[in-house]
């Protein structure tokens, strides 16, 4: 039933789970390329910051579970890619605003560690997204920012956010993001 989770630590790189059943994985500080296949999470998140390269779910089922969650504690919001195929996606009905990642605040603070000092949010790519939202809700966000923008700096590296074959419940819609952000490039967003 999920009631266990990973907790990665430093430095993880090429990640693999399989046919797991957990309430969290997490990456705490440096983290590259991470493959989840067949897994189940349940009513929690999954917790990264500083990672690098792709993070990719294949048949995932998440169920009152946000996918990337980013550790604001380091500061960090590095360039990668998340990718999911095949997944489903079930909300909460607690009414809260559900992301698929939630990114926490754009402080204006300067992370001291050149690697670390500009913000990016990921590139995403979807194909084959199932989210079930119970019929109260009206929009689910691909970004939410839970502590509000007050760095004017342009977030880097997103250009593409690309959702293929979605299937959502009517009446229900996927927005971008909650808030405005400035970017250094024009954003793609395509929804099919």
């Amino acid at each position: 039933t999920g009631k266990w989770g990973v907790f990665g630590t430093n430095n993880m790189n090429k990640v693999t789970l399989e046919d797991c059943n957990l309430n969290r994985f997490d990456i705490h500080c440096y983290g590259k390329d991470i493959t989840i296949k067949d897994c189940t999470f349940n009513n929690m998140y999954n917790q990264f910051s500083s990672i690098y390269g792709t993070i990719r779910y294949e048949n995932c089922y998440f169920k009152e579970h946000t996918p990337y969650l980013n550790e604001t504690s380091y500061n960090s919001f590095t360039p990668f890619t998340l990718v999911m195929k095949n997944c489903v996606w079930e909300v909460s009905s607690y009414g809260i605003p559900e992301a698929l990642c939630v990114m926490g605040g754009l402080t204006g603070e300067y992370n001291e560690r050149l690697e670390l000092n500009k913000r990016a949010y990921p590139n995403v790519y979807i194909d084959g997204l199932k989210i079930v939202a119970p019929s109260k809700f009206s929009d689910v966000y691909v970004f939410w920012n839970n502590e509000g923008v007050a760095d004017t700096r342009p977030v880097e590296n997103i250009s593409e956010v690309m959702v293929e074959s979605l299937v959502i419940n009517e009446g229900c819609g996927l927005k971008l993001w909650n808030n405005e952000i400035s970017t250094s490039n024009g954003i793609i967003f395509s929804v099919k």
